[in-house]
């Protein structure tokens, strides 16, 4: 692996970055060049962190968000010894609490939540895969994994609701039992989906539904979850992770999709904000 230079951006890029070649534009490749010279403004440093070197999505000043430094993550996949893309999940890993939590926001100063028990879309376990492709440092999926399954659990054990209930079904239509759980979030922003007209009728306790984000966000953790455990070798964890992929997969096609909103005409209290009917043609 390249030695990592993440203070001396300017004198080792020529080297380190990708070289796209397209014939006939090379204003493609000025663009390209420009897009990480504008991460590297980013590069930021904290004497006190984990990781002192850290992606700084510049959203607010003292604080980094969870999600939003994935994304920067992924791209630094590509340039990993000039962008401290993995190293900036480092130090949320380090003020993950023993209990598995990980924040959405944190204080760059201690570590603390800003926005108390508000989690991010769950992107820790796809990106660290992306890396080990990327890479081959299976030493690092070693470390991390214990991080990213406890966080798993976690939001299992906070963000899922009891069993599930059909509307206006009638009678006794607990359909899946204990084990037939869907995921909430506390709120639209708190998932990205700032606009959705979710953030209308719902309180902090993610409102009276299951959230299909949130859900498929879990299902997505799982399955790379149990691709990383057969990586390492972990052969109970990934027969645990399969099985959790599998059992959600399942869930959310037969209860979230909109073939499913078809089939049992299921109201809701978005329905006059959106149709599940096909529209007619022109």
């Amino acid at each position: 692996m390249r030695e990592k230079s993440f203070a001396n951006y300017s004198d080792s890029k020529q080297d380190a970055l990708p070289r796209p070649f397209v014939e006939g534009k090379p204003e493609w490749r000025a663009i390209h060049d420009k897009a990480w010279d504008l991460a590297a403004d980013h590069i930021g440093f904290h004497a006190n962190l984990a990781s002192p070197y850290y992606m700084d999505e510049a959203h607010t000043e003292g604080q980094v968000w969870q999600w939003d430094t994935c994304f920067m993550a992924f791209y630094s996949l590509y340039a990993p010894s000039l962008f401290p893309g993995v190293e900036s999940l480092d130090n949320f890993y380090s003020w993950q609490r023993d209990d598995g939590f990980i924040a959405m926001c944190s204080f760059l100063d201690n570590g603390e939540p800003v926005y108390g028990e508000r989690i991010n879309p769950q992107l820790f376990a796809w990106i660290e895969y992306d890396y080990y492709i990327s890479t081959g440092d299976e030493a690092r999926l070693e470390r991390v994994f214990t991080h990213l399954e406890k966080y798993y659990q976690w939001v299992k054990t906070n963000r899922r609701r009891g069993k599930i209930i059909l509307p206006h079904a009638g009678g006794d239509n607990n359909l899946e039992g204990e084990s037939g759980r869907l995921y909430w979030a506390t709120c639209s922003g708190a998932m990205g989906a700032d606009n959705s007209p979710r953030c209308q009728h719902l309180g902090w306790n993610g409102g009276e539904i299951c959230w299909i984000d949130t859900s498929t966000y879990q299902a997505l953790s799982a399955m790379y979850l149990a691709k990383i455990a057969e990586l390492i070798n972990n052969k109970k964890s990934h027969e645990y992770f399969t099985g959790e992929y599998n059992h959600l997969k399942e869930l959310i096609n037969k209860f979230m999709s909109i073939f499913a909103l078809h089939q049992r005409k299921m109201t809701n209290p978005l329905a006059s904000k959106f149709s599940t009917s096909p529209r007619s043609s022109a």
